[in-house]
């Protein structure tokens, strides 16, 4: 499925391309909302080295570009609704305590794609809403309430990402079937890690790290998180409880992670039905932890001297 999804979005992209121009700003329009406007499907609206605050809509498919997080700052909220696709790259979108906005990006009934952009200083950094999604490369911080809320989602990428330090959840999935990927992400500091509410979605490659729970997962969810010929290769390192599982008629697979311990993961630090055996004895990250670094796939090692424990399930 996530190659078909990502397959018809080239084709789209590759159709409009010929006929699509590019519009600065501040040098086509002050205004970035004037320009969102004014473009035709397909555009790319550059945004230029400054700060803009601004509240953005957006409803027909263009890409919103920066000079990077660095340099391009928007002090407002994006909203993209009945859009698509739409892709959001290379700036730094941001609020502080006297902002009332509830998301820093809210889509609805769209696809949207964020890459390379730093979200802080929201209730809620990014939010999703019966939306096709892809969130990549991407810095999510100190948001007041969730990091990532994604709500009946179509199809959900959350692939590369640092989510840290936000008050409540990184990560929050609800009513969402298996149509969610969350891979490769560095989530750290958070409340809780991941927050699955009647969902079930497959969790591959993550390193999870001091966050005071690393997954809470709800009576109504079922969680993939590592099966026997595709283990999980999650990485939890210093959370004090790593699973909460409230479904009491499932059990959780969660096979083939690495749990902080060559022994696996100490019985008082998880909840709930959870098939965790076998695990990964050492972890396949160079290091011990994962905070100095900006993405997940720079401190991956080789999985090679990561043998698998060999005992059975119980």
């Amino acid at each position: 499925m996530k190659y078909i999804v990502l397959t018809l979005y080239i084709l789209f992209i590759v159709c409009v391309s010929s006929l699509s121009k590019s519009i600065n700003i501040p040098k086509d329009f002050k205004d970035i909302q004037e320009a969102i406007d004014k473009a035709d499907l397909g555009d790319i609206i550059i945004i230029s080295d400054g700060e803009y605050k601004k509240d953005i809509m957006i409803n027909k498919s263009i890409e919103l570009c920066g000079s990077g997080q660095e340099k391009t700052a928007l002090k407002g909220s994006i909203v993209v609704q009945n859009a698509g696709p739409v892709i959001i790259e290379s700036l730094t979108i941001r609020g502080d305590k006297g902002n009332n906005a509830h998301f820093g990006i809210y889509c609805s009934r769209a696809f949207l794609t964020i890459k390379n952009t730093k979200i802080f200083g929201y209730h809620h950094g990014i939010g999703s809403e019966s939306s096709k999604l892809i969130i990549k490369d991407s810095f999510i911080t100190e948001n007041f309430q969730v990091g990532i809320q994604v709500e009946n989602s179509l199809t959900t990428f959350i692939e590369e990402n640092d989510i840290n330090t936000n008050t409540g959840s990184g990560i929050r999935i609800s009513s969402s079937e298996n149509n969610i990927t969350i891979t490769g992400n560095i989530i750290r500091k958070n409340s809780i890690g991941i927050e699955i509410i009647g969902s079930s979605p497959r969790i591959r490659r993550n390193a999870i790290e001091n966050n005071q729970v690393a997954i809470f997962s709800t009576q109504e969810s079922n969680p993939d998180m590592g099966i026997d010929d595709d283990p999980g290769l999650n990485v939890f390192i210093s959370n004090p409880v790593v699973i909460i599982n409230m479904n009491r008629r499932l059990t959780i697979q969660a096979k083939g992670n690495y749990w902080g311990d060559p022994n696996g993961p100490n019985n008082s630090t998880i909840e709930g039905k959870i098939d965790y055996i076998p695990w990964l004895k050492s972890s396949p990250l160079k290091t011990q932890s994962v905070c100095q670094y900006g993405k997940l796939s720079v401190c991956w090692g080789s999985l090679k001297g990561s043998s698998m424990s060999q005992k059975s399930s119980f």
